[in-house]
């Protein structure tokens, strides 16, 4: 169970530490003209336990991602847990021009710390490749609770105990923004337990640790929800129409909720979001390689298929471009001030 954030480490810090070790890494990686891409191994890091949503995600595509890479190419997966992915992501930010690294992350954890705190990751740095999933989050409630609307549940906040996947992860920063955009409860009410990675927050569910917990993606959610007794899937939607294709898996929570008419701006900004990015200064050549093996991977029938029968569909996947327009819109909104405040206090 995590209680404390991990320590900070400056940007530069971290670049510079890792210098030496990313010049051995290009060598011979296309840019220069050399040697064709890719002239190694390609990591597709995970910045979370093993188990989890994205875990499986990338273990389902690995094979497809070497087909449609080609060349040869050898895909692996990589686990590199901490600080809410922050760990990870300050990996792959130091491997600095190098195409043999791709990072698996999300906006909603990705952007709220590195307005407010001297993260040694830039993710606007960092260039998209494509968005596996985008999709609405949804929340899991015990069902000995009772909540049969928003309104109720909304009235039961200060008595609930919310599980996050550590602090900053998806299931924190999205239960802050519920109420720093919708105000239907103070944000002073909530109160949390932090757990290192999905799988030890479901644990701590069964163990009626936790009374509540937001997991990225109706999908994964469901999967939480029926592996657990006594617990039941809740969605935001802008209306019943958008949620109609998730009404066996989760009671859904509409935006046309008396009183709470900004249900619908947040399910928007806290679309989940599964985007791969590559470290900054990647040449371009290698760079377009991974944008257009991610593109036929997405509409490869094999993997769809494959994944949506696993129980991860891909769910309205984007390219590179749909992924920069999702970062640079958040990071406007998150930058205002009723969320940065929010923010502020969470990484203080």
């Amino acid at each position: 169970m995590q209680t404390q954030p991990s320590s900070r480490l400056n940007r530069r810090e971290v670049i510079a530490g890792l210098a030496g070790g990313t010049s051995l890494a290009l060598a011979g990686c296309a840019g220069g003209g050399e040697a064709s891409f890719p002239s190694e191994e390609i990591e597709l890091v995970v910045p979370f336990s093993t188990g989890g949503g994205f875990d499986a995600y990338a273990r389902i595509s690995q094979p497809y991602w070497e087909e449609h890479i080609g060349n040869g190419a050898e895909v692996s997966v990589v686990n590199v847990e901490g600080a809410g992915g922050r760990t990870g992501a300050t990996e792959v930010y130091g491997q600095s021009g190098n195409p043999h690294r791709m990072l698996f992350w999300y906006p909603s954890a990705a952007l709220p710390p590195q307005l407010v705190i001297d993260t040694p990751y830039d993710i606007m740095e960092m260039p998209p490749i494509g968005a596996m999933v985008r999709d609405p989050n949804a929340m899991v409630l015990r069902t000995e609770l009772g909540v049969e609307s928003f309104e109720g549940f909304a009235d039961r906040v200060p008595e609930l105990r919310f599980g996050t996947q550590g602090v900053g992860s998806a299931a924190h920063t999205v239960t802050l923004m519920l109420s720093a955009i919708t105000g239907a409860f103070p944000v002073a009410d909530l109160n949390f337990v932090h757990y290192d990675g999905t799988s030890e927050a479901q644990a701590g569910m069964a163990r009626g640790e936790i009374d509540a917990m937001i997991v990225g993606t109706v999908s994964s959610a469901a999967d939480v929800a029926q592996s657990l007794d006594g617990a039941e899937l809740f969605c935001v939607f802008a209306d019943e129409d958008a949620g109609e294709r998730y009404a066996d898996q989760t009671r859904l929570f509409s935006a046309d909720v008396s009183g709470v008419d900004s249900l619908d701006r947040y399910a928007e900004l806290t679309q989940f979001v599964r985007m791969l990015v590559a470290p900054p200064e990647v040449p371009d050549d290698p760079l377009e390689a991974l944008r257009a093996a991610f593109s036929a991977l997405v509409a490869d029938e094999a993997f769809v298929e494959e994944a949506a029968g696993q129980g991860r569909p891909i769910t309205n996947p984007g390219d590179h471009e749909a992924v920069a327009d999702i970062l640079k819109g958040r990071r406007e909104v998150y930058s205002q001030d009723a969320l940065l405040s929010v923010f502020e206090e969470t990484f203080a």
